[in-house]
């Protein structure tokens, strides 16, 4: 994939950074690959992974990308993605690990 450009996302507090995701674009793809989500593990399961990434899709929707994937490393990731709108698509490359979001 020819990149555009990345794309960092941080969501931090007066004691410092507490998560971050990052995004591969590629305008003339109209396609986003989503290539990590991260938060510390003293700041999981208050929604932070969620309000991040849902701040990454609405912003690279807003650069005029129509579609976003993942790959989740474990099955709580998956479900994370998965609550957020992104589903298998089998026709990427036949991989059921990666998960893709229309963002139009």
């Amino acid at each position: 994939m020819m990149c555009d450009g990345y794309r960092l996302y941080v969501a931090s507090e007066a004691s410092g950074v507490i998560g971050a995701a990052e995004a591969a674009v590629d305008l003339f793809e109209d396609f986003a690959y989503i290539r990590k989500l991260a938060v510390s593990p003293n700041h999981r399961n208050q929604g932070i992974g969620s309000a991040l990434l849902q701040y990454a899709m609405d912003d690279i929707r807003e650069a005029g990308v129509l579609k976003a994937a993942i790959c989740p490393d474990d099955d709580d990731s998956k479900r994370l993605y998965q609550r957020l709108g992104f589903a298998q698509d089998l026709t990427f490359d036949g991989s059921p690990r990666w998960l893709f979001k229309d963002l139009r």
